[in-house]
């Protein structure tokens, strides 16, 4: 939840650019395989080079997703680490 706004927002899209908010209970793989199945049907492609993960909330959960790469401790794999060249 965002302070200050009624209802929860979980995805915002604009043109080729998409932004998703997850709290600490949401699981990324899920998302994953949901997103996975629509990119699919719509022929979009996902550029996870482009992929940026902005973590907001307690510093201890904070610590947490750097340290484990997840989202949520029950997540299948760990989000994809970017190589620079």
């Amino acid at each position: 939840m965002i302070p200050g706004i009624e209802n929860a927002i979980k995805i915002t899209l604009f043109a080729d650019d998409m932004n998703l908010f997850l709290s600490k209970d949401d699981r990324m793989d899920y998302i994953q395989r949901t997103l996975d199945k629509w990119w699919k049907v719509s022929g979009a492609r996902f550029n996870i080079e482009k992929m940026e993960i902005i973590l907001l909330g307690k510093k201890s959960h904070r610590r947490t997703v750097v340290a484990t790469r997840k989202i949520s401790p029950q997540d299948d794999n760990p989000l994809i680490s970017k190589t620079t060249t």
